[in-house]
């Protein structure tokens, strides 16, 4: 009978521990699948920051490459910025990831992937000019395109005075 009450709450206790341990073993896995996942996450958001930063020396370099008189575009310092702005590209987009969204004249203005910079009188919700491009990166925008929007003058005054009229009907 002794011997039964001991085989017994061994076997209690055995149980007991197997449940601790299947448990603690759970535990871990799940603290390490949710370290991977905030891992992924920095790594993602310290790219896309850094992406972000150097986008501005991409874009300054573009700027310097755009404002040059023609007559210094044949000089070799000339040259060289358009070498490193080409490479700055090229890293940005191989190694970095980063997608160029291509946007063109008359596409439709749409807030979620392009900034309205200006408005022009132009086709109402169009974009007139593209002043830079928009970034992608891991299918997330981290630079919307900043553009230039249509806006029809005679059209929108048109509506203006339809709902005046309306308004005082």
């Amino acid at each position: 009978l002794i011997t039964m009450n001991i085989n017994k709450t061994i076997e209690q206790k055995v149980e007991e521990l197997e449940g601790q341990l299947k448990r603690a073993v759970a535990d871990y896995h799940n603290l390490e699948r949710r370290i991977n996942e905030g891992r992924s996450e920095f790594d993602s958001w310290t790219k896309s920051n850094l992406v972000t930063r150097i986008l501005s020396v991409s874009d300054n370099l573009d700027k310097v490459i755009m404002d040059t008189p023609d007559t210094e575009r044949s000089s070799n310092w000339f040259k060289g910025i358009e070498m490193v702005a080409k490479e700055l590209r090229k890293i940005l987009e191989e190694d970095g990831g980063l997608k160029v969204m291509m946007v063109a004249p008359m596409d439709d203005f749409d807030p979620s992937k392009h900034e309205a910079i200006d408005v022009q009188d132009g086709d109402d919700g169009k974009i007139l000019k593209i002043m830079k491009n928009g970034f992608m990166l891991n299918d997330k925008i981290v630079r919307p395109a900043q553009v230039v929007v249509g806006r029809n003058v005679i059209a929108s005054e048109a509506k203006q005075s339809g709902s005046e009229e309306g308004s005082t009907n």
